[in-house]
Order: structure tokens, then sequence, then C-alpha cells
């Protein structure tokens, strides 16, 4: 067997390790992209659940509307105007009139909301489009996002209906926990590879 014929010399200066580890333990100490990434998404994730599939915490429906209360969703009231001719005939064009009370003679909003009876917390769509991220300022919560209402209102609203269907329905469910450790856990993999920087 031949000998090697040189050495292999490998330098390097402890101080450029050393700064490199420090800028990733900064990135990952300085979590406000991957804070305001989580909220943002999981802003979608609960929107599309609560007000479109109509789903609870638990991963169960939320509820069923009643007939009366479909009366009100979709305009169709016994007084309701009607299309009278075309391939939509019969079909209701308006919500009619108030048939009692102050209101009385004037017309019903029509909402325009389909026949599904599972409770999607919607009905002029004011809540599910309050929904959203809010940096806490001036005073900071722990971690400084949180997701929510801007208008109060519309917090009592969500209040309420967690009470009258005896569930909760704004906790996170276990896919969207799982969804914040996936975000959580791809920030820091970048941190370390340099790619959030």
């Amino acid at each position: 067997m031949g000998r090697i014929a040189g050495m292999l010399k490998v330098t390097t200066t402890i101080s450029v390790v050393v700064a490199d580890l420090q800028q990733i333990v900064n990135r990952i100490k300085e979590p406000d992209k991957m804070l305001r990434n989580i909220a943002s998404t999981l802003t979608g994730v609960i929107r599309d659940r609560v007000h479109t599939q109509g789903k609870a915490s638990d991963g169960e429906q939320i509820g069923t509307y009643s007939e009366s209360y479909m009366k009100v969703r979709t305009g169709n009231y016994g007084n309701s105007g009607r299309i009278s001719k075309g391939k939509n005939k019969g079909e209701v064009k308006n919500a009619g009139v108030f048939s009692k009370g102050p209101q009385k003679g004037q017309a019903r909003p029509k909402y325009n909301r389909t026949n599904d009876t599972k409770v999607v917390i919607s009905l002029t769509r004011q809540q599910e489009n309050d929904l959203g991220t809010n940096v806490a300022d001036p005073v900071k919560t722990e971690g400084g996002y949180g997701i929510g209402f801007k208008n109060p209102e519309n917090w009592e609203k969500s209040q309420h209906v967690e009470k009258l269907y005896k569930k909760p329905i704004w906790n996170l469910t276990k896919s969207e926990e799982t969804l914040v450790q996936q975000i959580a856990e791809k920030y820091t993999e970048d941190a370390i590879t340099g790619e959030n920087s």
C-alpha cells in the first residue's frame, strides 16, 4: 500500500461558528414571523370550520337550525315573491313583507342562504368577516398575536352560541393544534438552515 502524500488541513475561526449559531438562536428567539403565520393560518382554518363546515371544536356538527329559523335564512315565507316565468319558475324571488309588528308591510331582508340546516353561525356574514388576527398592542399578550373579533358585539355572539349549543366552538381542534406544531417546527427548521432569515 502506498502512503498518503499529503495531509488534510482544516482551519476555522471559532468566532465565525459562534456568530452563525448566535444568528440561528436570535431567529428562533424572535418568533414574530412564526406567530403571525400561525395566527393568520388558523384564522382561515377556524373561519372555514365554523362558518362553512359548521363544526365545533370536538369535530362534531354545531347543531341544526329550526324550521322557523330556516324561513329567515332562505326568505321562504308564505308571502315571499316567486319567479313566475322561465326555468326558475316558482323559486323564491324575495322574502315578501312583514305581516305583523312595527315593520308590518315593509320588505323582509333576503339573505340568500341555502336550505342546508347545519348551524354555521352566519346569517349576514358580519361575524365571520370580523374574525381576524390582531396584534395585541400596546398591551402585548404572550407572543403578541391573537385570533378574535374586532367588534365586541361579535365576541358576545360567539359566547352566546357556545352557551346555546352547549359546546366549545372557538377552541382549537386536535388537527388545528397539530397544524400549530407543524408551522412552529417548520419555522425552527428554516431558522436553522437560514431559509427564513
